[in-house]
């Protein structure tokens, strides 16, 4: 048996505060876009690699994959 839970953890941050942020220069405050593009990125992967374990435990038949509710 197995539980499925859904979640993920991403362990970093950027944080800064407005007054610092705006007065960057603007092709610096542009790196946010790419920052956000990353996370997706890093969500992604597992996200893809979970989908295909799993679909690989179905089709094994050895194991029953129960998926918690919220």
């Amino acid at each position: 048996m197995m539980a499925f839970s859904d979640h993920d953890y991403i362990g970093y941050a950027a944080i800064t505060n407005k007054k610092f942020w705006y007065d960057l220069p603007a092709d610096t405050q542009r790196h946010h876009r790419s920052i956000k593009d990353a996370t997706k990125y890093a969500f992604d992967i597992p996200k893809k690699e979970n989908d295909v374990a799993i679909e690989t435990i179905h089709k094994a038949g050895k194991m029953q994959i129960y998926a918690l509710s919220a």
